[in-house]
């Protein structure tokens, strides 16, 4: 804490102290004004994070809600007093959409198909239940997706189920060798994950570039990923070999600070928003990416148009 003065001891000092005392309160002001609008602002966003819509649109953000006047800005005059049963049936969660059973052999049916038995030899069975004690019961059926070289075969793994029937093994049950996957229930062969792996590390190509290529060959696999993880190499190699070119990195990055800026301002006037300078940039950044929407769906169409040629 700085030091206090009394009165005394202010008027015993010359005009150099106090003009010296005074320029380091007004220091001391600028600072403590500086930290309190770091806080309205960080307040402000955490409120948007806890109250408001997570988004990024630039018709949502511009109509920020106010960390202390939450209650008038969701006010709506026109708005009728919901019923008892009403707000208790919003309360209920819904039930959990079962698993549509045949969706993984309905979107795999399109692929070409190889039939894999698994089958135990007629001699382990009768070692097993004694001879003729046995009988074939319906097959354990998984499905496993194998890539080669940009063609995509379907697995389908039958693994040979059989039952004794009499004997002392009589209701017993034996299968065949199950192969090992990589993930237990996924489709996933070592050949696809091998693709993945080299189009991602070796090709430089983001996850959800790759996602993207495969729905273009008719395959849905939804992607994991983060979009920290997603930077190609060759876009810097253009900056460094080539003049008058800048790599503006990962766009999302740089949309989410400006988002973030609007967000904190905290102003009710839509116009002043829209004249900000945080504002002017998310427009340009909108219209990049309405352009690069543009080029991919152009290019979606011509390998489409080849792939159907060839």
């Amino acid at each position: 804490m700085d030091q206090r003065f009394t009165p005394e001891q202010l008027n015993r000092m010359d005009h150099k102290t106090k003009d010296g005392i005074i320029c380091q309160m007004q220091e001391r002001l600028d600072r403590l004004e500086q930290d309190y609008e770091n806080l309205v602002e960080q307040i402000r966003l955490a409120n948007q994070e806890r109250f408001g819509r997570k988004t990024e649109k630039l018709d949502e953000i511009a109509g920020q809600m106010s960390f202390f006047n939450e209650a008038e800005a969701c006010f709506s005059e026109t708005a009728e007093e919901p019923a008892m049963e009403e707000v208790v049936a919003r309360a209920v969660k819904p039930a959990r959409k079962q698993k549509k059973k045949g969706q993984r052999e309905e979107d795999l049916k399109d692929f070409p198909q190889e039939e894999i038995c698994h089958d135990i030899p007629e001699e382990e069975l009768d070692d097993s239940f004694g001879k003729g004690n046995w009988k074939c019961m319906l097959d354990e059926v998984f499905w496993l997706l194998r890539f080669e070289s940009a063609k995509w075969v379907v697995e389908k793994h039958m693994v040979k189920v059989y039952a004794g029937t009499g004997g002392r093994h009589q209701d017993e049950f034996l299968r065949g060798d199950h192969p090992a996957t990589l993930f237990r229930g996924g489709i996933v062969t070592p050949s696809l994950e091998a693709a993945v792996i080299n189009t991602k590390y070796v090709n430089n190509n983001p996850l959800d570039r790759i996602a993207w290529d495969f729905q273009v060959n008719g395959l849905n696999l939804s992607k994991q990923t983060d979009v920290e993880l997603d930077g190609l190499e060759q876009y810097h190699k253009l900056a460094k070999d080539q003049e008058g070119i800048t790599n503006a990195n990962f766009m999302a990055h740089a949309r989410r600070h400006f988002a973030n800026a609007i967000k904190a301002a905290g102003q009710k006037d839509k116009k002043s928003i829209q004249s900000s300078i945080a504002y002017q940039e998310l427009v340009r950044i909108v219209a990049v990416y309405d352009l690069e929407k543009g080029l991919k769906d152009l290019g979606a169409e011509e390998r489409l148009e080849k792939r159907q040629k060839g």
